[in-house]
Formats: C-alpha cells, structure tokens, sequence
C-alpha cells in the first residue's frame, strides 16, 4: 500500500517508482531483483535493491490520487508516464520512487526526457547530466541537483528497454538521508539490466 505523506514532505523525500512488491531471485549477495515479467509489477528494466528494501505497487487509483494532489507529477509531465512503485524500507523514511513509461519514450532524447520529468516534478529548469552504463551494459543517464529554492539534492536516472522506459528520483532531506540512499541508488544503476 502507497503510504502518502504531505505534500511538503514527499517534495523532500519522495523518488518515483515501479516495480513488483514480491520480486524473486537476486544477482548480488544480501539484494533483491525487482521488475521481473513475473512479479507483481513488471518494468521494461529490472534491477537489484538492498536487503531489507522492497517495492510496493503503486496502482492506477493511487497514482491518479497523487497526480490529483500535485504529489511529484504536474501538467508538464512526459505524456505516457506514471509513478508505478515505491522501494522502501520499513526503517527509514527515504524511499525511491520509479516511474515508467512506453516505448515510444524511448525514442526520444534520454537528457532531454530527463530533463523534462526534473522540470515536471521539482520546476528545475535545467539539469547537468550525464551518462554511464550498468555492469550489464544498459545505458544510464543520471543527474545529481537541488530544486531550485529547495534544500535537499535530487538524483534522478532513466534507463531504457526495448518495451519502455523507467525513471528513479530519491530525494534526500539532510546528509544522514543522503547517506541511508546512497548504498541504495548506487546498487540500482550497477544493477540495472533488461529483462530476461
């Protein structure tokens, strides 16, 4: 179950998210694969989360209820994109989210694409991004800031399958959240690869 919080909070901690609640097998010692065809919410990209982290489905009500109370997605949203899950743990109140999108997103522009969800969610009007590539060999285009007037860091990164397109955003509130996300963040991206 999505756990909304106010506004002003998930503007703090919140990262957009999709993936399965129940994902099965796991590529790295103590980590979890989420996004499987078999799971309960597939993605386009699979990759692995920490023990003790796990995805909770985000469905069509609940994120209809977010879009509706401004929660991370306004007009100016890529069209075709929608929060899908959350990676939470139930010791901390950082999460990420993810976002996905359809095929024909992956055509486009991956800086631009993300650009345009950065300015969507936080008004930041221009990001620096750049781009790497898991240990799989999926590209990756990350970007690190803070919102503007805002006073917490942003990361944002989009990777790309041949059926779509995932986004993740965590947004940490001080350097002790920063430090909980970052083991986090980094193994998603090392991880990130296409489904089987």
């Amino acid at each position: 179950m999505l756990r909304v919080v106010p506004f002003a909070l998930a503007a703090v901690l919140g990262l957009a998210a999709c993936s399965g609640e129940d994902s099965s097998g796991s590529d790295e010692a103590g980590s979890t694969v989420v996004g499987p065809d078999d799971s309960e919410c597939p993605l386009p990209v699979t990759f692995d989360v920490l023990d003790g982290w796990s995805a909770d489905r985000v469905t069509d009500e609940e994120a209809a209820e977010l879009a509706a109370e401004g929660f991370d997605q306004g007009a100016n949203f890529p069209s075709g994109m929608r929060i899908a899950c959350e990676i939470r743990s139930e010791t901390e109140l950082s999460y990420l989210r993810v976002f996905t999108g359809p095929a024909a997103l992956a055509a486009k522009d991956p800086e631009e694409l993300l650009g345009a969800v950065a300015s969507a969610i936080d008004e930041q009007p221009a990001i620096p991004a750049t781009r790497t590539a898991s240990k799989s060999g999926v590209d990756v285009v990350e970007a690190t800031y803070t919102p503007v007037g805002g006073l917490f860091q942003v990361r944002l990164f989009l990777a790309a399958g041949p059926d779509g397109v995932i986004v993740g955003r965590t947004a940490a509130i001080d350097d002790e959240e920063s430090t909980v996300l970052r083991p986090l963040h980094e193994l998603v991206l090392s991880s990130l690869r296409l489904p089987n």
